[in-house]
């Protein structure tokens, strides 16, 4: 019975120890995130001077009113907006779907089914 006891504490001390990396982790994907939301509602002066985690002293949407109605006025800048969606949705794309094959080969592979294997790479 002694040994069960002990088995179980190791096994939920490894939990918690993965539940802390994940976290860690998320943290860490999530603050870029956070810095360019906040960033992107700062007013240009703000944005370039302040520090970039700090939330903006003013609410101010011009940094996305010209990212999305461009410049007007230098060709080529008319329409940044459109052009970022053209090359950014493709590529998340093809990111999530490589991902999703690479991730599929390992858990068919830690299972053992080697059919599963190539039939994700096909």
């Amino acid at each position: 019975m002694r040994g069960m006891r002990g088995k179980y504490v190791v096994r939920v001390i490894k939990y918690a120890i993965l539940q802390l990396v994940v976290a860690i982790f998320i943290i860490l994907w999530l603050t870029p995130l956070y810095a360019m939301l906040v960033g992107g509602f700062k007013p240009n002066m703000e944005a370039a001077s302040a520090p970039i985690l700090l939330p903006p002293s003013q609410f101010s949407t011009e940094a996305y009113y010209f990212d999305w109605f461009g410049f007007g006025t230098l060709i080529g800048l008319e329409f940044p907006m459109i052009r970022q969606l053209i090359i950014t949705v493709p590529v998340a794309l093809a990111s999530v779907i490589f991902g999703s094959m690479v991730l599929t080969s390992f858990i068919c592979k830690w299972k053992g089914d080697p059919g599963l294997v190539m039939l994700a790479f096909q």
